[in-house]
């Protein structure tokens, strides 16, 4: 069976990824990571293969579409009682 396991968000999202791939390729089954070109080494070194998403979320949370973005969603956080998470500052 072919298995694609597709994630977005940071190395931390990626690498149990990594993890459950290997388990699924052990197991006989072909493997493919999709997610950013950082993770690459990653994914090969568990043994799966690779594809790389065709956005970088990384850099889209730092361009200025990001920015509005993040202005955004602190304006409707803080209007609900919430406090937003920086994603940005998260992954750098």
């Amino acid at each position: 069976m072919r298995v694609a396991v597709m994630t977005a968000g940071p190395r931390g999202d990626g690498a149990p990824y990594t993890g459950l791939g290997h388990g699924v390729a052990r197991a006989g089954h072909e493997v493919t990571l999709v997610t950013h070109s950082r993770c690459e080494p990653l994914a090969r070194s568990a043994g799966l293969g690779f594809h790389t998403l065709l956005m970088d979320s990384y850099a889209e949370l730092r361009s200025e579409r990001g920015d509005r973005a993040r202005s955004l969603a602190s304006r409707l956080a803080a209007e609900d009682g919430v406090a937003p998470v920086d994603a940005a500052a998260a992954t750098r």
